[in-house]
């Protein structure tokens, strides 16, 4: 502003003035107009619309609340997942971009300190589905409590399966590779696990006499194995997470199984490369470019 009213005051030329700002003489002179008329009020910047506007295809105010309420409730979650929720549960058909605008507009997710705060990751993913699994193990409700679920994900496809045991260590990490084997429809390569002990130099052994390589993060660096790392916060939508006291593990396992049928085999998938398939789809679509 002061070298604008220096301008007009006559202490700076124009040229020296759109130099120092790195703008075109144009848009000083512009600038300049605006001072003379307006003051400082011409030089700020004013929306393009009259006062009290507005839009005629605006959301109602309930829908944004529901939109507000869901991503409360299910924050790890896209905006397309959130529109998919809002057709099944309540009828109601929205854009993902109408989404994303409500949680913006809210100023809940998306602003200026959400993009501060998030963390930049290196997206990848395989084009071959049996080249690499990354298996974890999750404790629902603490490493003290009830029972833990071993989980593996295909980095590919993302074709995931997942087992209740009582704890963590060497034979119910044996028997879940076991299970993993005679559950996915292709050949398993490696194995990509973080270094806690129930993947343990045993562990190692047991999967080279599988001719499988056994992959290991280095240690405090969860970002490696992240697709199973968010896999284990899809997994916070089945019942499991609601009944922490009334349920054992047959119950846990039957749970797993209804949830990972519909997580093959019918869930769209929005992650990187998936294009909106199912695992399933992926799978079958990778195989038929192979062949040919």
């Amino acid at each position: 502003m002061s070298l604008i009213q220096d301008i007009v005051e006559k202490r700076r030329k124009t040229k020296d003035v759109a130099t120092i700002l790195r703008v075109s003489m144009r848009t000083i002179q512009k600038w300049v107009c605006r001072y003379k008329y307006d003051g400082i009020q011409g030089l700020m910047r004013s929306k393009p619309w009259p006062k009290g506007w507005v839009a005629y295809n605006r959301t109602k105010e309930e829908t944004e609340e529901i939109v507000s309420f869901l991503w409360m409730k299910y924050k790890q979650e896209w905006p397309e997942r959130l529109r998919m929720r809002l057709d099944e549960k309540y009828g109601i058909h929205m854009n993902q971009t109408t989404v994303y605008r409500i949680l913006k507009r809210r100023n809940v997710r998306y602003h200026n300190a959400y993009q501060k705060e998030k963390k930049q990751r290196k997206m990848y993913t395989l084009e071959i589905p049996w080249m690499e699994m990354q298996v974890d193990t999750w404790f629902p409700f603490g490493r003290h409590r009830q029972f833990v679920i071993y989980s593996a994900i295909d980095d590919c496809t993302r074709m995931a399966y997942s087992k209740a045991y009582e704890n963590a260590n060497t034979e119910n990490t044996k028997d879940f590779v076991k299970e993993l084997i005679k559950r996915m429809p292709f050949q398993i390569r490696s194995i990509r696990t973080d270094q806690w002990r129930e993947f343990s130099k045993t562990i190692t052994k047991y999967l080279s006499e599988l001719h499988i390589d056994h992959i290991k993060n280095e240690a405090y660096h969860p970002e490696h194995n992240w697709k199973i790392e968010r896999y284990h916060l899809t997994e916070n939508i089945w019942e499991v997470r609601n009944r922490p006291y009334l349920i054992s593990i047959e119950e846990a396992n039957y749970m797993l199984r209804n949830w990972l049928s519909y997580y093959n085999y019918c869930r769209p998938h929005t992650g990187f490369g998936m294009k909106k398939l199912s695992p399933w789809a992926k799978y079958l679509q990778t195989r038929f470019k192979m062949r040919t």
